[in-house]
């Protein structure tokens, strides 16, 4: 275990029921995300988009302090 390192996991359901909440929920995570950006030390992101039939990995770990 590493005490210097924060590991963010966030799932995003995709699915058409979703659609309505769509930017609200872009609008949170993009404000999640530069929340973690501005915090101390190293943190890396997973994150997974859920469909009605899958999940899959879009980014595996990367590191959360990068801006594209």
């Amino acid at each position: 275990m590493n005490d210097q390192l924060t590991e963010i996991a966030c799932v995003i359901d995709r699915s058409g029921s979703m659609q309505s909440m769509a930017d609200d929920a872009i609008g949170g995570f993009n404000a999640f995300l530069q929340i973690q950006q501005q915090q101390p030390g190293a943190a890396r992101l997973t994150l997974v988009l859920s469909t009605t039939n899958t999940s899959s990995p879009t980014r595996d770990s990367i590191s959360a302090k990068c801006r594209p």
